[in-house]
């Protein structure tokens, strides 16, 4: 993409975007032992297994949030995220997230774009 449109090499959504796809793969709650730690300790679920199970269901008997490692810019003051919200099999929706620091260096919601809804 890139080579065909070098412009966008210096386009911050493309440089987000970018960010993101190289950590999509990565599960936070298997690489941080904290947030696995407050899952447990809220009676959160959080497994795979019971996840899957779970979708399974005609009806589920849960919401579910599923957020992606955030991505940052490389000036650090942005943040790409996606967030998926599922109540049921054909209930739930997918969105990005921009986040900026202000100037106490604190992260705010800036946009959220709805890319998916069922």
């Amino acid at each position: 993409m890139l080579e065909e449109s070098p412009q966008l090499a210096r386009d911050a959504s493309v440089e987000l975007a970018l960010a993101a796809a190289d950590v999509r793969d990565i599960n936070v709650v298997e690489n941080c032992p904290d947030l696995r730690a407050w899952l447990d300790s809220e009676g959160i679920i959080h497994d795979d297994r019971s996840l899957e199970a779970i979708t399974r269901l005609e009806d589920w008997p849960v919401a579910m949030i599923s957020i992606s490692l955030p991505a940052l810019a490389d000036n650090g003051a942005t943040a790409l995220l996606y967030s998926y919200e599922g109540y049921g099999p054909l209930a739930g929706g997918l969105s990005s997230m921009i986040y900026k620091r202000d100037a106490q260096g604190g992260w705010v919601l800036h946009r959220t774009d709805h890319l998916t809804i069922s």
